[in-house]
């Protein structure tokens, strides 16, 4: 079985700052029941909150959040290259 990606955001339009409870809300909204993803991959930003994260523990849904920063050591290189 190949792996589906679902995306969802949120259009600044709806809302500027999302809460943990909406956020939670939305994940239940567009993942139902029947059909829950193993995995939710997301960033560490502070609006996702406990709820959002007892949310997911709830339906089934394993949380992996993103490392906060790049692990890779980078080398500043000048461009294009001389």
């Amino acid at each position: 079985m190949a792996a589906k990606d679902v995306k969802f955001g949120v259009d600044a339009r709806d809302r500027t700052n999302p809460t943990g409870e909406w956020i939670a809300h939305q994940v239940t909204e567009a993942f139902p029941w029947d059909s829950v993803p193993r995995y939710l991959i997301r960033d560490r930003d502070t609006s996702y909150g406990p709820v959002f994260v007892q949310r997911l523990h709830a339906m089934g849904i394993r949380d992996r959040p993103i490392a906060s920063r790049p692990r890779v050591r980078c080398r500043h290189r000048p461009w294009p290259p001389v």
